[in-house]
């Protein structure tokens, strides 16, 4: 076995109880009777070397026809660990790439504004963070086509964690729209 294999299997076990989570929601339980969630910060040296990206389609907050902002939701895991995500310091950059490799834009967050992205999720601990086009320079008045998002997280000690997701759509009206 491969040290690969167990990180990706962390990814698939988080995957899967995201998803089991959103087909019982409707299911009561007694929140007494669930272990707390991991939520204490990292032990002193280790630091997180995985991360599952998830990206919402963009929406148009602005009625112009042209999607303009979307949300992330972000789980950071450390090597050696429990199946559960975990909060780290540090400091993430995201981009929004076009299909010719062209990063049309850039947001960065730092310790504090990661910190106000914390949830506590039903997978365990996460970052929930918008992005909005019109914040950037490029603005949202462009061509409807596909996209990626990429996100880079690095940890105080400078090891840098990434991660993109492909298939969302941006820019103008779709046709006929």
């Amino acid at each position: 076995m491969t040290s690969e294999r167990p990180h990706a299997l962390r990814v698939v076990y988080v995957a899967m109880i995201a998803c089991a989570v959103a087909l019982c929601g409707g299911c009561a339980s007694d929140p007494a009777d669930a272990p707390p969630p991991r939520l204490e910060p990292l032990a002193p040296g280790a630091e997180p070397t995985e991360m599952l990206l998830s990206v919402e389609q963009p929406v148009d907050t602005n009625a112009n026809g042209c999607v303009d902002a979307f949300r992330i939701v972000l789980y950071l895991f450390e090597p050696d660990a429990s199946v559960l995500s975990l909060w780290s310091e540090g400091r993430l950059v995201v981009y929004l790439i076009l299909d010719d490799s062209k990063k049309v834009a850039r947001w960065e967050f730092d310790e504090t504004a990661l910190r106000a992205g914390r949830q506590k999720l039903p997978p365990g601990p996460g970052y929930v963070l918008t992005m909005s086009l019109l914040d950037t320079e490029s603005g949202d008045t462009f061509p409807s086509q596909p996209a990626d998002v990429l996100a880079e997280f690095t940890t105080p000690k400078g090891t840098v964690v990434r991660r993109s997701v492909g298939g969302i759509r941006i820019g103008g009206r779709k046709p006929g729209g």
